[in-house]
């Protein structure tokens, strides 16, 4: 099983479907309960609601996981600290493969 993170964005939302048409399972990891029903609906085998930022939420998710794409929302003042989280979270969970999905940031005083 692999766990999508941002799974309820643009991005989250594209790489569930395409994972879910391989025959991939996923498990999805939103803000909130009511992103949960959609994404079943596109192919993700279960989602949970949790916070990036919170460990235990992280752990939660990760469990049973072997892989995790994670999509850090974009432009998000913690970002450093999300991926920190994931990172550490997934180390402790064993994962084995972790992908990090990321933009480039636009320099808004440019």
């Amino acid at each position: 099983m692999i766990l999508v993170t941002g799974a309820a964005g643009k991005t989250g939302r594209h790489v569930i479907r395409r994972l879910s048409d391989m025959g991939t399972e996923v498990r999805a990891l939103v803000r909130t309960p009511e992103q949960i029903g959609s994404l079943l609906d596109l192919g993700a085998r279960a989602a949970v609601p949790g916070d990036l930022l919170k460990v235990e939420d992280v752990s939660r998710a990760l469990d049973g996981v072997r892989a995790v794409y994670h999509v850090c929302p974009n432009i998000h003042p913690r970002e450093v600290e999300i991926g920190d989280v994931m990172i550490e979270a997934a180390r402790t969970a064993g994962v084995d493969r972790f992908v990090f999905h990321s933009v480039l940031l636009p320099d808004v005083e440019a």
